[in-house]
């Protein structure tokens, strides 16, 4: 163990040598050493350390480590032992261990692959592992950098397609798009490998697709543009009846957008004349449409439309999943739109369901139901005001409820009677609520207690009056002065990290909406997709291009069927890829020359490297150089 924190290859070599007689004991840690716990074997030793001689000699000497389970894991094994400081203390420096350079490039077979689920693992981690949060974010970013390192590595975008489009490891349903690593990437949220120049290349070239020269030419653009926007109706219904053998420009990301907002503002313009159409003056009160056929052929264009969304929004979650395809916000957008338009339709048939029985016509105003009842203050200004109104509006109001209806007739002879400002708990809570927007002032809370003595005078209660205010003035300062100006540094310091790491979460982003555009459910807008999939669907399973795999999956039969010889060409590849890609790492490392890609690299990382108050993981062993000198 010290001979590899010293970080000499010969130097293991030859303790190493001495265990030729029990060659199973060279794998295990140190049980009664003073500096090196006993969980740590020197595989996990020398990967901290990063010591790529030393980790290749181990691993050829079949050294190994066993992989962690993730802090939410429920087997068997994780819930018969206690979690304590011990397994944390083991999972973390396994993780430390994994996390390193050397154990990515030399222990994985697909180093790229192993880097993503890693990140996602880690971040389970942070989440749960709140003592530890710190190093594993210090960890996570270690593992993004790695990412970025080996995305830079790719000199030409040949050897970015091959590593991008590598389908071992994504689900079977990435592997119907050409980049099925780049949905794993997505779903794993590796954002500043995504950012790189070399992805953001990729993914826009996927973009485009076939229409490699857009942006270049205006007439070109300008046809393109009207064949999707305009004439989309047409050119939708060609490629969805011929199975998509027409019009094959819809099988391009960017014209499928394109349609997509045609279709999306050709369905608001109908929503629209649904509302100002027959809705007004004397028909405001009509309860069926059937007298007017165009609004009919309107609402029925609106539903169709729903259902196109439906069907694709629920092709989407089945193949991606729920986690990773509500990760974006558009689709909650989408699922409450898809929401409202379940209960338009729902009322439609009930109100057809009720003129059909009752056979009236006209909207009675008895039946009128009032919407504002529905609403209600969802957030008032954080769960916690929320709380903390609660609890001062107790106390006020125990103060000044006992004086709630007394009257006093003051020197003039004039009647003053107390405001039922605290009154109650309700309405003291109502109350403070508006007080935060400088609807409260002092005289609505003046005391009055009555008339008392000889000569019939007012009286005050001195000592709960001053009670009352300071109480009020407390409220305020802890709403406004406190609660107030921690959101607000909230805010500035989400808003800071937002724009330190604008580029990254833009380019991260567009990712997300890019390949939305990818599969192929997504060719043709609702609510022609409706018709498109269940012809392609029909025409592929006749033509038995697609292979029903359980539960529910159809998978074409060119992914899970391909040669033989094609699978080993591939595989043959993309080995050679990762050798070339490793040897670059090396030389970059060595050379401290800086081309265009790692300047793009260090700028993807430049948030990573700005966090400055990260510490190190702790056991952070130096390197050789620093030892050497202090040996010398």
């Amino acid at each position: 163990m010290t001979a590899i924190c010293i970080g000499s290859r010969p130097l293991v070599e030859f303790i190493l040598s001495l265990f030729y007689e029990f060659p199973q004991e060279e794998c295990n840690g140190c049980k009664n050493s003073i500096a090196y716990p006993s969980h740590m074997t020197p595989l996990m030793l020398a990967a901290i350390c990063n010591n790529f001689a030393i980790v290749q000699c181990l691993l050829l000497r079949n050294h190994r480590i066993c992989l962690p389970h993730r802090p939410d894991c429920l087997c068997s094994e994780c819930r018969r032992i206690a979690r304590g400081l011990s397994k944390s203390v083991v999972t973390l420096d396994t993780y430390r261990a994994i996390s390193s350079a050397a154990f990515l490039w030399l222990a994985c077979s697909d180093p790229s692959m192993a880097a993503f689920r890693l990140a996602a693992d880690l971040e389970i981690c942070m989440e749960y592992e709140q003592d530890h949060r710190m190093i594993y974010q210090q960890l996570h970013h270690n593992v993004m950098a790695f990412g970025v390192r080996l995305v830079q590595q790719c000199w030409n975008m040949e050897e970015v397609d091959l590593l991008l489009s590598r389908m071992d490891g994504a689900p079977l349903s990435y592997c119907q798009i050409r980049l099925p690593r780049l949905r794993v990437a997505l779903d794993c949220g590796v954002k500043n490998l995504l950012s790189t120049l070399n992805a953001q290349i990729a993914v826009q070239a996927e973009w485009c697709g076939g229409w490699t020269d857009y942006g270049s030419d205006v007439v070109i653009d300008t046809w393109r543009h009207l064949k999707h926007t305009f004439l989309y109706p047409i050119t939708a219904s060609i490629h969805t009846f011929t199975a998509g053998f027409y019009v094959r420009s819809f099988n391009y990301p960017v014209a499928r957008y394109i349609s997509e907002m045609a279709s999306y503002v050709l369905f608001l313009f109908v929503l629209l004349l649904i509302r100002l159409s027959g809705r007004k003056g004397d028909h405001a009160a009509e309860r069926s449409i059937k007298e007017n056929p165009r609004e009919r052929i309107l609402e029925v264009y609106a539903y169709l439309y729903a259902i196109g969304m439906a069907f694709r929004h629920y092709i989407s979650l089945s193949n991606r999943g729920m986690s990773a395809f509500y990760d974006v916000w558009w689709t909650w957008f989408d699922l409450i739109l898809l929401w409202l338009l379940s209960g338009t339709a729902f009322c439609w048939v009930m109100t057809a369901a009720s003129v059909s029985q009752d056979g009236l016509s006209k909207l009675h105003r008895k039946h009128w139901i009032s919407i504002t009842r529905c609403v209600y203050d969802v957030i008032i200004f954080l769960t916690i005001m929320a709380v903390v109104m609660m609890c001062f509006a107790m106390g006020i109001s125990c103060i000044y409820q006992p004086y709630t209806g007394n009257v006093a007739v003051q020197s003039d002879d004039s009647l003053v009677q107390m405001k039922e400002t605290f009154s109650g708990i309700i309405i003291t809570l109502r109350n403070l609520y508006w007080s935060f927007y400088g609807y409260l002032g002092p005289w609505d809370y003046k005391l009055i207690v009555g008339n008392a003595g000889p000569n019939y005078e007012q009286t005050e209660h001195l000592f709960t009056m001053i009670a009352g205010e300071s109480i009020v003035a407390v409220f305020h300062i802890t709403v406004v002065v406190t609660l107030l100006n921690l959101m607000v540094s909230l805010l500035v310091r989400k808003a800071d990290e937002v724009q330190r790491n604008e580029d990254c979460e833009w380019k991260y982003t567009r990712c997300h909406i890019y390949t939305d555009y990818f599969d192929w459910y997504s060719a043709v807008p609702p609510p022609f997709n409706i018709a498109f999939i269940f012809i392609r669907l029909a025409y592929q399973l006749v033509r038995k291009e697609f292979k029903f795999i359980y539960p529910g999956l159809l998978v074409d039969r060119t992914l899970i069927e391909a040669p033989e010889n094609e699978r080993l060409t591939k595989e043959i590849n993309y080995q050679t890829l990762l050798r070339t890609l490793f040897d670059r790492y090396r030389s970059s490392a060595e050379y401290h020359y800086s081309d265009v890609l790692k300047s793009d690299g260090d700028q993807c990382l430049g948030n990573i490297q700005g966090e400055k108050n990260i510490p190190q993981p702790i056991f952070m062993f130096m390197d050789d150089e620093k030892t050497f000198q202090r040996l010398e």
